[in-house]
């Protein structure tokens, strides 16, 4: 695994596109261990990870191609990405204080430590979900995705066009005028109930 992932840090994106990393799991710290760490189990062998300390008084909301979405346990509207194989960290702006959204999911347009990186946080608001979108180093999140009417279930940066699926499996793909994201297909296809 290290290897492999030394390999990928010196190769071009199109020569990479078929080495396949298994999933990673990461576990949590037994309660007899003060060290904080994590562990990560891919392929039947288990890696150590060292993690900083401001983990300790975070907890994962959500995770994309080897990304963390992490929130601070006092105050949820807190989040940053964390990688825990690279250990980088990119802050995010609070989300919007609406009686504490609860993030369900995010994706980015690419690795968030590249400069253009878009990052999409979709997130349960009374209910209804809704999204925003910013760059790590905004300082606050861009708002909303189009007309909240229909409920976005999951979301995807795909061949660099940004796609959402509702609950009743209509797949839609987004384009994003700064600064909300407006429908540019309103439906590319709808799944069989």
């Amino acid at each position: 695994m290290p290897n492999c992932l030394s390999f990928m840090e010196i190769c071009s994106q199109e020569a990479c596109n078929n080495i396949t990393i298994p999933p990673l799991l990461l576990l949590p710290p037994k309660q007899n261990i003060s060290e904080e760490y994590a562990k990560l189990v891919s392929a039947s062998k288990v890696y150590s990870i060292h993690s900083p300390n401001t983990l300790a008084r975070t907890r994962c909301l959500s995770s994309y191609h080897g990304w963390l979405l992490m929130a601070d346990i006092e105050d949820p509207c807190t989040v940053y990405l964390y990688n825990p194989v690279s250990r980088v960290h990119a802050q995010l702006p609070s989300l919007p204080e609406r009686d504490y959204p609860t993030p369900l999911r995010f994706v980015t347009s690419c690795s968030p430590d590249n400069p253009g990186c878009s990052v999409l946080v979709l997130y349960d608001h009374l209910g209804s979900h809704n999204g925003c979108i910013c760059k790590p180093e905004d300082r606050e999140w861009r708002k909303t995705l189009i007309d909240m009417s229909w409920n976005i279930d999951d979301m995807i940066y795909y061949n660099g066009e940004l796609y959402a699926i509702d609950k009743r499996g209509t797949l839609k793909r987004l384009k994003y005028v700064d600064p909300y994201i407006e429908e540019e297909v309103s439906a590319m296809a709808t799944g069989s109930h």
